[in-house]
């Protein structure tokens, strides 16, 4: 007769064949994070610089600075590269994907721990891997600036790109 098995249970898979997989998905979650916020440092400090530098050059005159007098293409050129790497953060969601990615690390370390410490059995292991998948979720891209924080939804709002008229405050004469 067979055995009911969790609706998470892998086929023939021994337990440590399985508590040797969740580590190992346990170390990709990891590098997956860290890769992730270098990013972030990285394509930040790009994005930044980049157009600090530009901000800097606003007012001059090519025959005052002797780096556009080389290289008249540098403003655009740096303009271009900080567009690009703040689009690469916020298309691509990669912050929340980071935080994501790291909490999903953060649920599937403590099931290992409550697992190895006798709290949990290998089906509640196998639950909390499927969990934190849920929490990684898969790569968004956001080809609208507008946001909503809470969610990381796109809002698809088109009224906000019309330009609304001012009310005009009418006053009829004169209440002193």
């Amino acid at each position: 007769m067979p055995t009911e098995r969790s609706p998470y249970s892998t086929y023939a898979m021994t337990e440590g064949e399985i508590v040797h997989k969740i580590k190992g998905h346990l170390k990709t979650w990891n590098l997956i994070s860290t890769a992730y916020n270098y990013a972030i440092y990285i394509l930040g400090f790009i994005s930044i610089s980049t157009s600090v530098f530009v901000a800097g050059f606003i007012g001059v005159k090519k025959e005052d600075s002797a780096l556009l007098a080389v290289c008249p293409q540098i403003l655009k050129i740096c303009a271009i590269v900080s567009s690009i790497s703040l689009t690469l953060l916020t298309a691509f969601n990669i912050v929340r994907k980071s935080n994501d990615t790291r909490k999903a690390w953060r649920i599937l370390n403590t099931a290992l721990l409550f697992y190895h410490s006798g709290k949990y059995s290998i089906d509640k292991l196998i639950e909390e891997y499927y969990r934190g998948e849920e929490v990684i979720g898969t790569v968004d891209f956001n080809f609208n600036s507008k946001q909503d924080d809470a969610t990381g939804k796109v809002s698809f709002d088109n009224t906000d790109s019309k330009v609304k008229p001012e009310k005009k405050n009418k006053t009829r004469g004169n209440n002193r």
